[in-house]
């Protein structure tokens, strides 16, 4: 949920819908404060469905389910609180990817340790279908985000010439600052190079070949009559 933008700009296409956020952050309580969500919810999400219950017309998950500590037991929330006919909406980075193999550890969405676990749209899907789960759309070309190669030139700057106050290593002097500083400067033409790739190279070619996209989503509906 974070500080609950989402729901600001969604409220602005769907007016007559109530938003709620579920986030472990402070930033929930301050969503609720400027008014930007009907009701907020700061603890875990499977705990919470406990009390939740069965209300909820549309579970939302962008970039989320990749942050916890148990995947499977998000889906099971979510299909505690949907109503039948509900929908999950769920887009996370895709660890089938081909630039995932292409660029290995500097693959950016590893994202260790802030992302614990990757699940291929193979598997969403299939764990989806073993909740009774219809999947109606899913999708790898839309959501995609154009930095794999930039971001990957940027993980290997960085593993080159090391930052400052890592926090396993002892202080660094000044002479280590501006010899990272010029590191960087000397990578900023890879970097630049990269950039192009991304959006000259794999961006035009993802219309053919969706396993190139570095992101999916997928909306999976609930069996049951819709409360519409």
């Amino acid at each position: 949920g974070g500080h609950g933008h989402f729901c600001l700009v969604a409220s602005s296409e769907y007016p007559g819908t109530r938003f709620e956020l579920l986030d472990q952050a402070v930033a929930v309580t301050e969503a609720l404060r400027r008014g930007w969500a009907a009701d907020a919810h700061g603890e875990d999400f499977p705990k919470a469905a406990e009390w939740l219950g069965c209300a909820y017309d549309v579970v939302s998950m962008f970039h989320y389910l990749e942050h916890t500590t148990d995947p499977l037991a998000e889906l099971d929330a979510a299909d505690r609180v949907l109503l039948p006919g509900g929908h999950l909406i769920v887009e996370v980075p895709a660890p089938d990817c081909r630039p995932a193999s292409w660029f290995g550890w500097a693959w950016g969405p590893w994202m260790q340790p802030q992302h614990l676990h990757l699940l291929p749209l193979d598997t969403l899907v299939d764990q989806l279908e073993r909740r009774g789960f219809e999947v109606v759309h899913a999708d790898r070309r839309a959501p995609r985000q154009p930095w794999d190669a930039s971001w990957a030139s940027f993980q290997l700057i960085t593993r080159l010439v090391p930052g400052p106050n890592a926090p396993w290593t002892v202080p660094r002097s000044r002479a280590h600052r501006m010899a990272r500083l010029a590191g960087l400067a000397a990578g900023a033409p890879l970097m630049a190079a990269a950039l192009l790739v991304d959006h000259l190279v794999i961006a035009p070619l993802v219309r053919w070949d969706p396993r190139l996209s570095n992101v999916f989503w997928v909306v999976a509906r609930k069996p049951g009559p819709s409360a519409a």
